[in-house]
């Protein structure tokens, strides 16, 4: 991929680029602009209106035949490996009618990431994916977060929300750079129940976070996930969740749990998708 570089907006392109900042420099509103065209494909700033419930104004970027409106999820600085990076991530709406966003039950959220480092007085595109995720239902953002999993690391967490027939769970994902892409290394439910369907359901809610240390030689944490509830077994019993955390650890490109067995694959299974 080309480099691809935004201008300085902190008026001293000549000192940066003869050291590095100690603290990430502003990421001003017009290299905002400059991100959502080149990644995102949108065209100049606009504002649609939302009225899942009460109708509002939200202001974002529109694509130039005016199908998309991009809001932005994230702007962070953050540094890594004495590199100093931002992280900016939208989320892309289908309009419909006089720029109204789409929020039929079906509608999405495309989520469209940036990952740039500070270099020579100017900001640099490092990854970028138009359509990292689909997530949500009637349009609803996902929530987006950093999260360090390792002392040199950070994950992109996408955290989004899903519903049917009165059932409801919360997908937690972390994406993470590799080479010029960012690709997903963990999907799991942190929430989840059916009782939407009637009586007996399950119902589980929990956390998910980093390990305070790694594992030996490891560069990334291990994550723990903390769980309590009931699910429904591959039997179709509903059975109450191990009080025990269970511990991911990074192998193979992605977070799975340690300890491989049978009981555990097969739990791992169910909550990475509950609705089976």
């Amino acid at each position: 991929m080309a480099a691809v570089t935004f201008g300085m907006s902190t008026g001293n392109a000549a000192a940066a680029a003869a050291a590095q900042p100690s603290k990430p420099p502003v990421f001003s509103k017009s290299e905002q602009l400059e991100v959502v065209r080149e990644v995102c494909g949108a065209a100049k700033a606009a504002s649609a209106v939302d009225d899942i419930s009460t109708p509002e104004t939200v202001h974002g970027f529109i694509t130039a035949d005016e199908a998309m409106f991009y809001v932005e999820l994230l702007s962070e600085g953050y540094e890594v490996q004495k590199t100093v990076g931002h992280a900016i991530v939208f989320g892309g709406h289908q309009l419909i009618g006089e720029n109204k966003i789409s929020s039929h039950e079906a509608a999405r959220t495309t989520v469209c990431a940036t990952l740039l480092e500070f270099r020579g007085g100017k900001w640099t595109v490092s990854a970028r994916e138009a359509s990292l995720a689909e997530t949500g239902f009637n349009g609803r953002d996902p929530q987006v977060t950093l999260m360090a999993i390792g002392a040199e690391r950070r994950a992109l967490r996408i955290q989004q929300g899903q519903w049917h027939s009165g059932s409801s769970m919360t997908i937690d994902s972390l994406y993470e750079q590799e080479a010029a892409g960012i690709r997903e290394i963990l999907s799991v439910a942190t929430e989840a129940d059916d009782c939407g369907s009637g009586e007996p359901c399950f119902k589980w809610e929990g956390t998910l976070a980093a390990s305070s240390t790694p594992a030996s030689g490891a560069a990334r944490v291990d994550l723990e996930l903390r769980l309590k509830g009931t699910y429904r077994n591959g039997a179709g019993r509903i059975v109450k969740l191990p009080a025990q955390p269970i511990v991911l650890r990074f192998v193979d490109g992605a977070y799975t749990p340690v300890g491989r067995t049978v009981a555990v694959q097969a739990l791992w299974k169910i909550l990475q998708s509950p609705w089976q």
